[in-house]
């Protein structure tokens, strides 16, 4: 799922830890990266700051064995995460929008094995 937070990536990783992620890095190339378990699966976080004042973060729940599409969830569990990063960056005056991407086909983030690209 596409969510775009008005906000850096350092205020970012403070939303993620009250909402509950442990596992939060941002790497040498600007690309944040966040897992919290959920189940059997986990839900993964990709983030890169797309301009000064906006954020794009893929939202999706990797089950326990997946590659690409197959055994992920890029709808129902990360709308629920989503909604609760929304809450929490709404309350530092925040303003998130979910901009859709609820399959493989038409998420704007086409990354392969960590990376991020975003796709206008």
């Amino acid at each position: 799922m596409d969510l775009e937070l008005n906000t850096n990536l350092e205020k970012i990783k403070e939303i993620l830890k009250e909402v509950g992620f442990h596992e939060i890095k941002i790497n040498e190339k600007g690309i944040l990266e966040a897992k919290m378990k959920n189940g059997l699966g986990r839900i993964h976080i990709l983030g890169l700051q797309i301009n000064k004042n906006k954020t794009y973060l893929d939202v999706h729940r990797d089950a326990l064995i997946h590659f690409l599409f197959i055994g992920v969830d890029y709808k129902n569990k990360p709308s629920k995460i989503c909604e609760k990063i929304i809450e929490h960056a709404s309350k530092k005056e925040i303003k998130g929008i979910i901009s859709g991407g609820t399959n493989w086909l038409n998420r704007k983030n086409k990354a392969l094995l960590r990376g991020i690209n975003i796709e206008k």
